[in-house]
């Protein structure tokens, strides 16, 4: 693993993008605590690190880094022995600079209210279709919602640090913008692009003969009152059985490559304002109407100068996260058990 990767492991956690992470390491612990057998019972109580005597446990640390070795897996890489190792190490090291930034926030009376707690786990609920789905994730991972306010909470407190900190130092100039414009080219390459909205009623590779023709007949149904006139989004809205249904099935403006193949074929084919016929794919049936496209060119400045200040700002901010936290260490009594 390389500096760059450590940092966005760290970072990515402090500034909170890995709150569902942090969901589901809660969930990791409590399916450890009933499952694992006798020897890693006796690892759970062995630190691997102290930071001011706050233990870190060995337990934690491998459940961490499973965690990234399952998502490298899913990503199609193979990590090796030697691998695991340094990826250990890394782990352990974040989970460090973690314990510091949060006994800093608490140092300095930094905390989450209430609200704070009630809007964050807000936005997590807007992830899912319905409180219903929420509540069944929640259960299957065993985590109870006073387990997730606890993560949400200390997270909120270590974000409240980093913001009054750091963010406030963290500058980017219209000069630095352009440089980097002028610079990277490539990065402001777009290819050509559709906007899309679609209706879907679901019937996938387990769905029966009987239900795909159910699926099938009430996309048809729809199909007819589309022909009709009725409104496109309104009928997404009220019938469509994908997530994008609230937005009027909208899926916004996507390149060749990020759909299924058959859905892709056809939104690319469509002229904006056309409706296709259904469209079977491994999720079930569509209808889809094009609202948009755009021809492949190349982003102007004017159009990219947010992003990219926004990208370096985010560039420097990790990079005095780093430096802020390494002069937290150094004040810190840590201790790594020897290997």
């Amino acid at each position: 693993m390389n500096s760059k990767m450590r940092w966005v492991v760290l970072t990515g956690f402090l500034i909170g993008a890995l709150l569902i992470s942090g969901l589901a390491l809660a969930a990791e612990d409590k399916k450890a605590a009933k499952k694992e057998p006798a020897v890693a019972k006796e690892a759970k109580g062995v630190n691997a690190a102290t930071v001011n005597g706050v233990g870190i446990t060995e337990a934690e640390v491998q459940k961490e880094t499973d965690r990234f070795k399952r998502q490298a897996t899913a990503a199609g890489q193979q990590i090796s022995p030697d691998q695991m190792k340094e990826l250990r190490k890394e782990v352990l090291d974040s989970l460090v600079s973690r314990e510091v930034v949060y006994q800093e926030s608490q140092r300095r009376g930094l905390k989450a209210s209430e609200k704070e707690i009630d809007e964050k786990i807000g936005d997590l609920k807007k992830g899912f279709p319905s409180e219903a789905e929420y509540q069944a994730v929640l259960q299957r991972m065993n985590v109870t919602e006073a387990e997730l306010r606890k993560q949400v909470s200390r997270q909120l407190a270590m974000k409240k640090l980093i913001d009054q900190t750091i963010a406030p130092e963290v500058t980017v100039t219209d000069a630095e913008v352009k440089k980097y414009y002028d610079e990277h080219p490539e990065d402001f390459k777009m290819p050509e692009q559709v906007r899309a909205s679609h209706i879907l009623k679901k019937a996938d590779a387990k769905a029966s003969e009987a239900d795909k023709a159910k699926a099938k007949k009430e996309l048809t149904d729809l199909q007819q009152r589309l022909k009709k006139g009725e409104d496109f989004a309104e009928l997404a809205k009220q019938s469509s059985d994908c997530p994008s249904a609230p937005r009027g099935g909208d899926l916004g403006f996507f390149p060749r490559g990020q759909m299924v193949p058959a859905f892709e074929e056809k939104a690319f084919a469509l002229k904006p304002g056309e409706l296709s016929d259904i469209v079977e794919t491994q999720f079930g049936y569509h209808l889809i109407k094009v609202t948009d496209k755009k021809a492949p060119g190349t982003l102007t400045f004017e159009e990219s100068k947010d992003r990219v200040a926004q990208y370096l700002k985010q560039e420097k901010t990790t990079d005095q996260v780093s430096k802020f936290i390494d002069g937290l260490k150094s004040k810190a009594d840590v201790k790594i058990s020897a290997q």
